[in-house]
């Protein structure tokens, strides 16, 4: 299209040049530090004159004072509000890099973050573990997944020769296996008291698919009481929980649930993850690498749907009734192949 436009080809290098370069702001949020100095100030100028960083009348305020300057230094589009998006033309790459800097101010901004629209109470009904699992569920203490278990999180000390029967008291015995996998050599799960190499993990991922291997995964993790369903000694039902959901938004949906996870559960998820966490992936091909812009340190949380005593469960069960319930996906149903829960460690300043 340069071509025909009858530029020379010193114009066209030129031009492929600055698209280059816009598309670089664009995609990777580099700004001239005299041009993110810029928009601070003029962030700053408009947050003191309205009180507040929030909504449209701030934005509206910080993109009239950077568009009355008479240097094209961080020349901008216009701008559509509500939600707040760069309109096509000269200056679109800008505004996108706008957004980005506009959303730091605020993160960094005390005024109480965006108003709700409305305010209310959710109810929830956790699932009661014992009710419609057989006596025979009930008393399991692990839960059975054909596939293999990714080298990692080894317990060495545990490995052995031995029959699966062996192997579940031995992980019962450990306070910290949270369960182990052995190849059988052939299709099929092998009965309890053949003799295989067993290897023992303090931490359960996500299952390879093999019909030559065999994983069983501790219910509740290391540490648990196994679950108990005889008359007496069962737990009591859950009580359904009320939590306040402020709406941010309407379209799209943007819901701020108060107390979705307890502390119990976030210190429990911690404490899972954070040995485990390695540098986060970004695409790149056809899979996942490192890169030297996205710092942070990542990790999988695998729900097991056929244990009710797993926090991981409980939590992407309570995500999916919300997303039903509330935002009103009703089509949304929690089961083996969703996307796991990703950890996100942000170590460094800067990450």
């Amino acid at each position: 299209k340069l071509a025909a436009l009858g530029l020379s080809r010193e114009k066209r290098d030129m031009s492929l040049q600055a698209l280059a370069l816009q598309a670089l702001a664009y995609y990777s949020g580099v700004a001239s530090p005299r041009a993110e100095r810029r928009v601070e100030e003029a962030c700053a100028e408009c947050a003191l004159k309205l009180g507040h960083a929030l909504g449209p009348p701030w934005q509206r305020c910080v993109i009239e004072l950077l568009q009355g300057y008479e240097d094209d230094e961080f020349s901008l589009s216009d701008f559509s509000y509500s939600p707040l998006t760069a309109l096509p033309g000269a200056g679109r790459a800008n505004g996108e890099l706008l957004k980005n800097l506009m959303r730091n101010f605020t993160c960094d901004f005390e005024d109480g973050g965006s108003q709700p629209l409305r305010t209310m109470t959710w109810q929830y009904q956790e699932r009661d573990p014992c009710a419609g699992a057989s006596a025979t569920e009930q008393a399991r203490s692990f839960t059975y997944k054909a596939g293999y278990l990714p080298a990692g999180d080894e317990l060495t000390e545990l490995n052995g020769l031995m029959s699966e029967a062996e192997a579940e008291a031995a992980c019962l015995a450990s306070p910290v296996c949270r369960g182990f996998t052995y190849n059988s050599g052939e299709g099929g799960r092998p009965p309890p008291d053949a003799m295989r190499a067993v290897y023992f993990k303090s931490a359960i991922g996500e299952v390879g698919l093999s019909d030559q291997w065999h994983t069983l995964k501790r219910r509740g993790g290391p540490g648990s009481k196994p679950l108990d369903c005889r008359r007496g000694k069962r737990a009591p039902p859950p009580l359904p929980s009320r939590l306040r959901v402020d709406v941010l938004r309407d379209a799209p949906p943007v819901y701020l649930v108060h107390d979705f996870a307890s502390d119990e559960e976030c210190e429990y998820m911690v404490n899972l993850t954070l040995p485990r966490m390695t540098p986060s992936v970004v695409f790149s091909g056809s899979k996942g690498a490192t890169s030297t812009y996205r710092s942070s340190y990542s990790v999988n949380m695998v729900p097991d749907f056929e244990d009710e005593t797993d926090v991981v469960t409980r939590l992407m069960r309570r995500k999916f009734a919300f997303a039903r319930e509330v935002a009103e996906y009703d089509e949304l149903v929690e089961n083996e192949g969703q996307e796991p829960v990703n950890a996100v460690y942000y170590k460094d300043d800067g990450d």
